[in-house]
């Protein structure tokens, strides 16, 4: 009907349409207990032995192609840490977050076996890592505020705009 074109309607099947489910008696989200998110960050660095490059143009190839793959499998971040130039081997890292320590190390363990599995490369060293940011000493919130980061940007301008001559003399330590 032309008058009723902003109202919502039910789905037509035998389910209400899943906006419509939360009257049904389901635990309301607001009300759910909260508990502090914990935050882990996953490191794993490897070395990778790369058979027949004769060009750093061949080693590019097989480390992005590789980059790639992890990246789109597993959905992590990958980089060449170290060995830039060097023809037959790659430092690379491949790093992850999450909220569950034992996810983040399956993830982990799994990317190590694809790994081992290559025709391309061979897998020499690894080193695994899960650090927890509790651990870390790093607090949820930054120790300024907006007000004081702005004060000390006017500040600093305000001595980078007085003539030379004008300064004080800085502290010699």
């Amino acid at each position: 009907m032309r008058h009723e074109d902003r109202r919502l309607r039910r789905h037509q099947g035998r389910r209400h349409h899943r906006v419509l489910q939360a009257d049904q008696g389901q635990a309301d989200a607001l009300t759910a207990r909260v508990t502090e998110p914990s935050l882990v960050i996953g490191v794993l660095q490897f070395e990778l032995w790369i058979h027949d490059a004769s060009s750093l143009k061949d080693k590019r190839r097989v480390v992005r192609s590789l980059k790639d793959r992890l990246h789109r499998d597993h959905l992590v971040s990958v980089a060449e840490v170290g060995a830039l130039d060097r023809l037959n081997l790659a430092l690379m890292a491949v790093s992850l977050t999450g909220s569950d320590g034992a996810r983040v190390g399956s993830v982990l363990d799994r990317i190590s076996t694809k790994l081992r599995s290559m025709t391309d490369a061979e897998l020499g060293e690894t080193c695994r890592e899960l650090i927890k940011v509790e651990e870390m000493g790093v607090s949820g919130r930054d120790e300024l505020d907006d007000d004081a980061i702005a004060e000390e940007m006017f500040r600093r301008a305000a001595e980078s705009a007085q003539p030379q001559a004008e300064r004080p003399p800085e502290d010699s330590q």
